[in-house]
């Protein structure tokens, strides 16, 4: 698990499953830096939420403005295919290299 998806899932890792799916995770999750992708991401990995709900609810929510196609799917690479053991993986604030 890439290391910022777990800082978040540390903060709300109390939060039953059945109880995640709320704006108060989501203003949480906000007030505290994540991005509306990085927010789906963690309710997807962290909380076993199928991703397209995961990303329905959190972009339904409106809590945060619609990002830059660019920028989610940046992220998405970033996030659900970290893999530091995988040699041909790099990620920087600039671009990221994953195996296909």
């Amino acid at each position: 698990m890439h290391p910022r998806i777990k800082e978040l899932y540390e903060l709300i890792k109390i939060v039953e499953k059945a109880k995640v799916l709320t704006f108060e995770v989501l203003h949480f999750l906000k007030e505290n830096g994540a991005t509306r992708t990085e927010a789906a991401i963690v309710l997807h990995l962290c909380f076993n939420i199928e991703a397209k709900q995961a990303d329905d609810f959190v972009i339904k929510s409106q809590v945060w403005e619609p990002e830059d196609p660019d920028d989610v799917f940046y992220q998405t690479l970033k996030y659900l295919y970290y893999n530091p053991e995988d040699s041909n993986y790099e990620a920087d604030d600039n671009r990221v290299q994953v195996s296909i």
